[in-house]
């Protein structure tokens, strides 16, 4: 596993779910207006047209071989999406 995890103290982890059990974001989706880029690896994925249906505008991008943190400890695989996003978006 990546250092970052590593290093986490599991309290902090379970304070951290704990904090999010009952709550979820799924219900605020439609109210989003702004274009959305979702990324998640492969190995999280199932759940991505559903998230990306709920959005008005979202564009999908998976990453192969990644997991649910991949995305995170691996930018070089993130940003060669994000930025060509952001370009399309950002008024000339």
């Amino acid at each position: 596993m990546h250092q970052l995890a590593d290093e986490t103290e599991p309290e902090v982890v379970a304070r951290e779910l704990e904090c999010f059990a009952g709550w979820s974001a799924w219900p605020l989706f439609g109210r989003i207006q702004a274009p959305t880029l979702l990324i998640a690896g492969e190995h999280e994925s199932e759940h991505l047209g559903d998230a990306a249906a709920a959005l008005p505008n979202a564009r999908i991008v998976v990453l192969s071989g990644l997991g649910h943190l991949g995305a995170f400890f691996h930018s070089e695989c993130v940003l060669p999406h994000v930025v060509p996003f952001l370009h399309s978006i950002t008024p000339a």
